[in-house]
C-alpha cells in the first residue's frame, strides 16, 4: 500500500516514516503543500495522511487534489504519530 503523509515537523516525519516502512508500507513524507500535491497529481497512492499541525486551508487543498484521482485516496487525518499505524494496518486488512 502507498502512503503519502504531510506532515509539518521534520524529526517526527522521519521517524513515522521509518516505522511504516518497517511495517510493510511504502510511504513518501511531504513537508510542504507544494510536494504533497506535486507528489498527488504524479503518482498514485492509496492513501494520504496529513498530520494535525497541517492548517485548514492546506487541509482543503489537499483534499480537493485527491478529489481528482481515480480512485481517489482514502485521506486520514491523524493526531499524533501513534494513531497513524493502527488505521493502515486496518485499512490493509479490509
Amino acid at each position: 500500500m502507498r502512503v503519502l503523509i504531510l506532515g509539518r515537523h521534520a524529526g517526527m516525519m522521519q521517524s513515522v516514516l521509518a516505522e511504516l516502512a518497517g511495517a510493510g508500507f511504502e510511504v513518501k513524507g511531504c513537508l510542504t503543500d507544494e510536494e504533497a500535491i506535486t507528489a498527488i497529481q504524479n503518482e498514485t497512492f492509496q492513501v494520504v495522511a496529513i498530520g494535525g499541525g497541517v492548517g485548514t486551508v492546506s487541509l482543503e487543498l489537499i483534499k480537493t487534489e485527491c478529489a481528482k484521482k481515480s480512485p481517489p485516496p482514502e485521506i486520514l487525518e491523524i493526531y499524533g504519530p501513534d494513531s497513524l499505524l493502527p488505521r493502515l494496518q486496518q485499512l490493509r486488512a479490509n
